[in-house]
């Protein structure tokens, strides 16, 4: 499934790298612009008639396109609801994520594999750190999942709790302690608290909140097998005008499977220490200068 807006530089290049794969079928979803926003109602219109100029080979095509702005927690989940509803697996990207071609192979091959293992929720095609050279697979486990091009199935995505309605109890019941430390602890009762009020508008923290209420993993390769281009001023969350990704690097096959189904304890430190904590006071001061900058 192909998920864009309002971007067509991203999504053109996006759409030259599915040209060459040129998939059978394609499921397409496409948010509403905001209301009383002319130019924003030209991008979006912009973007649909550039992905229908694009697709001339045969393709089965699926599309839902919204009238109205739902947002990025649920214009994206829902896209992602009706999508599992017609397959029962698949591939989710969304208009500035631009994968490197073993990224596709990578994904068959761990769908088919963990089609009917209860432990896995999910495919991640890449990290936010160097990985720990103790490991010897071409992917690992994490806690974590990354949502830059991934993978599920219907059976995982059925245990998406959209609206962290069982989250209250889970933490009270101090379920967070058995999956990190204390500042873990602290920074995602922070976030899921937030979340759940309603006060961040995306999707994916109810995603990774779901895998730790149901005991489910996600597979994290090696290498990062996309590159996110969606960093900048029109961007949703990502204002800032880059992010250090390791650069994209193809994929070596045959995949080297890991022993053992367990997360990477390592991989999880370093993702929580690069990824997921809140800023120290020397970062906040530079944030602070930052947009002083700008003024």
């Amino acid at each position: 499934m192909l998920i864009f807006w309002n971007r067509p530089v991203p999504l053109e290049c996006l759409l030259d790298r599915l040209e060459t794969l040129r998939p059978e079928r394609l499921y397409l979803a496409c948010d509403g612009p905001k209301a009383h926003d002319p130019e924003q109602q030209k991008l979006v219109q912009r973007c649909r008639d550039l992905v229908k100029q694009r697709l001339h080979w045969p393709v089965q095509v699926q599309r839902r396109y919204s009238n109205h702005n739902q947002g990025c927690r649920d214009g994206v989940a829902g896209a992602i609801s009706w999508f599992f509803e017609h397959e029962p697996e698949g591939i989710v990207l969304e208009d500035d994520v631009h994968p490197e071609p073993s990224f596709f192979p990578y994904m068959q091959e761990l769908l088919e594999r963990y089609r009917h293992d209860q432990r896995v929720g999910s495919i991640s095609s890449h990290h936010f750190h160097r990985q720990p050279k103790d490991d010897t697979g071409s992917y690992r486990f994490s806690i974590y999942t990354h949502c830059w091009g991934w993978g599920s199935w219907r059976r995982a995505w059925k245990l998406y709790d959209a609206n962290l309605s069982s989250w209250p109890a889970f933490r009270d019941q101090g379920l967070l302690s058995g999956l990190g430390d204390r500042s873990f602890q602290r920074y995602w009762s922070r976030i899921l608290d937030a979340t759940a009020r309603g006060e961040i508008d995306t999707w994916d923290f109810a995603w990774t909140y779901s895998h730790w209420k149901e005991g489910l993993l996600s597979c994290v390769p090696d290498r990062c097998l996309v590159r996110n281009a969606g960093f900048g001023p029109d961007a949703t969350h990502t204002q800032q005008e880059s992010y250090p990704l390791p650069e994209p690097e193809p994929m070596e096959f045959p995949l080297r499977h890991p022993r053992f189904l367990r997360p990477s304890t390592r991989h999880d430190q370093l993702t929580q220490l690069h990824q997921y904590r809140h800023p120290s006071p020397l970062q906040r001061l530079h944030r602070k200068l930052e947009r002083w900058r700008q003024v």
